[in-house]
């Protein structure tokens, strides 16, 4: 299968499955489609793709995963593509090839249910090609599952860049073969703002339809509990999109050494968001983005997609309210 509009992954590389040891490189995204044998739930709660990709993961690639303190994978949401079939993404970040799951279909189940998975597009990049990969000064984010972060136990339903980038950074260094210096993730704490948001609140249990530009609407659903504990009905997050940027005027206030490792480490980690994801329980299918390189086009804002297909810029979703905001870098 080429890649085509059904997907609305952006990354600066991609190469279509042909089951070679190349495609099994680190960090790798998978495109697969999801078969059913029997009727299937339309938003299955997260919890449950994340015990999908264990089963994916531990079976095929790292039989000891589950043992890991932090698991080497991120898990999308669940998509439904136009033609009617389901769409699902991972992503497998550490050393070991998964070549075994790119050359067969996999079974699995989502709770009770069978399914059959199917790889069909792949997406990978080396740690060290990440960091050699376009120095953009700016990358919009478009959040396709609901995101959140923490910031000394308090939970946040904004982006924040230092929050944001540490967080990415952390995921790096328990993977990579290079760690981010402590002093330029430092800086660009400091260098970093978000320019543009155009977000949409989301609460425990509500399902959307969000479509981002030509791409499938993603059926998200914030769910990390669906046992109906109150502690899960208070929870929020938020999805759309982001333009995150390089502050010209902090930027040029760095000293001649400084500057060049910000703009190299800032492209690297905003790059390795569309493996990584952003904020928390990105092994649950939350704070999954796809990310483009933003210098010179729009900002491109998401569009909802209410149940009669209608599409809408502008609406106030159940769980919250919307926020537009553009602000001058």
């Amino acid at each position: 299968m080429n890649g085509d509009a059904r997907h609305s992954v952006v990354l600066p590389f991609s190469a279509d499955f042909d089951g070679s040891e190349r495609a099994g490189q680190m960090p790798t995204r998978i495109v697969l489609r999801v078969d059913a044998g029997e009727p299937f739930v339309a938003h299955p709660p997260f919890r449950r793709l994340h015990g999908l990709a264990c089963q994916l993961f531990e079976r095929h690639v790292q039989p000891s995963m589950h043992r890991a303190q932090v698991k080497p994978f991120t898990v999308g949401p669940l998509v439904r593509r136009p033609d009617g079939s389901r769409e699902w993404q991972v992503t497998w970040l550490p050393d070991e090839a998964v070549s075994p799951v790119l050359g067969r279909t996999v079974q699995g189940r989502v709770g009770e249910v069978p399914v059959t998975l199917i790889p069909e597009l792949v997406h990978h990049r080396s740690f060290r090609a990440l960091r050699a990969a376009d120095r953009s000064v700016s990358f919009d984010l478009q959040f396709r599952s609901p995101t959140w972060f923490s910031r000394s136990g308090v939970e946040l339903v904004l982006p924040d860049p230092p929050v944001m980038l540490a967080g990415l950074a952390r995921r790096w260094n328990e993977f990579a073969p290079s760690a981010v210096p402590s002093e330029v993730l430092g800086a660009l704490s400091r260098v970093v703002q978000v320019a543009a948001v155009d977000l949409q609140t989301v609460r425990t249990n509500a399902v959307r339809e969000v479509r981002f530009g030509h791409g499938p609407p993603a059926l998200v659903r914030l769910d990390l509990d669906d046992r109906g504990s109150r502690a899960a009905a208070d929870r929020a997050g938020f999805v759309g999109a982001a333009r995150v940027v390089l502050a010209a005027a902090a930027l040029r206030s760095l000293d001649d050494l400084l500057r060049p490792a910000c703009e190299e480490w800032f492209g690297a980690l905003m790059w390795f968001a569309a493996f990584a994801g952003v904020g928390k329980a990105t092994t649950q299918g939350y704070g999954w983005c796809d990310v483009t390189a933003a210098d010179a086009g729009p900002f491109r804002r998401r569009v909802l997609v209410g149940r009669s297909g209608e599409r809408s810029r502008r609406s106030r979703p159940a769980g919250g309210p919307s926020v537009t905001t553009e602000a001058a870098v």
